[in-house]
């Protein structure tokens, strides 16, 4: 929610235009999808012996960036509809 409400000032502070965060977090999003497919297929050639339903640590610093992607560029484009 903050970077709903920040994210555009953050960005305009690093002087990194809206577009360009589009591009680099539409590349960040591609490699983690990328990533979660290989090791998807590296789980289905090792079989698992039971079911675990413990969310990895590394979940929150994988999706964190792409969250944060995803909110401002949401944000932005609603802001250019509404005009």
């Amino acid at each position: 929610m903050i970077f709903d409400i920040t994210g555009t000032q953050i960005l305009s502070t690093f002087r990194i235009s809206v577009n360009r965060f589009v591009v680099a977090g539409g590349s960040l999003l591609f490699i983690v999808a990328l990533e979660i497919m290989r090791h998807s297929e590296l789980r289905n050639i090792e079989k698992e012996l039971h079911v675990a339903g413990v969310v990895p640590i590394a979940f929150p610093l994988i999706t964190g960036p792409g969250a944060i992607t995803s909110v401002i560029i949401s944000h932005r484009t609603d802001e250019i509809i509404e005009h």
